[in-house]
């Protein structure tokens, strides 16, 4: 729960810090925090809460929860990596355009590098299963970032 609490307190921070230094918004406000923070917990709980349900539904409760509880923890660590950097891209008063573009290709890179340590690790499971897997991967994964993006435009 430690976990999730951090995540939310901090990630809504990222964004609106990268916004902010290419110039698309002026101001970083509490209502946007919020907001954005909202969006994140509640996209968070209920991808927790289905990807429980998978797990039950395939049979692998176990390995699912263990698999939630390293992705919640490699997540935490990335954020937590992205607290100096951020704290930079905010308070420094010349930020160059491109360490934003830096910051998110380094961060994208690193949750990357974590995906696949996970994935490692559950080999044996994913070899075992390799449908289960691609039914994770395009329901729980890319399916997100896809609707995200027609969201967003």
């Amino acid at each position: 729960m430690l976990i999730i609490s951090f995540m939310a307190v901090v990630f809504p921070l990222i964004p609106q810090a990268l916004l902010f230094r290419l110039g698309i918004i002026n101001q970083i406000s509490i209502f946007d925090y919020v907001k954005i923070g909202g969006a994140f917990l509640s996209f968070f709980l209920i991808k927790t809460v289905l990807q429980i349900i998978f797990g039950v539904f395939v049979k692998k409760k176990e390995a699912v929860n263990r698999y939630l509880f390293e992705k919640q923890t490699y997540f935490s660590y990335l954020i937590f990596i992205s607290l100096f950097p951020l704290m930079f891209l905010l308070f420094c008063p010349q930020t160059v355009v491109l360490w934003v573009y830096l910051f998110v290709f380094v961060w994208i890179m690193l949750f990357v590098l974590a995906m696949l340590l996970i994935m490692s690790r559950f080999k044996e499971l994913i070899l075992e299963h390799p449908l289960y897997f691609i039914l994770y991967l395009c329901a729980f994964e890319i399916c997100p970032i896809i609707s995200a993006f027609y969201i967003i435009k």
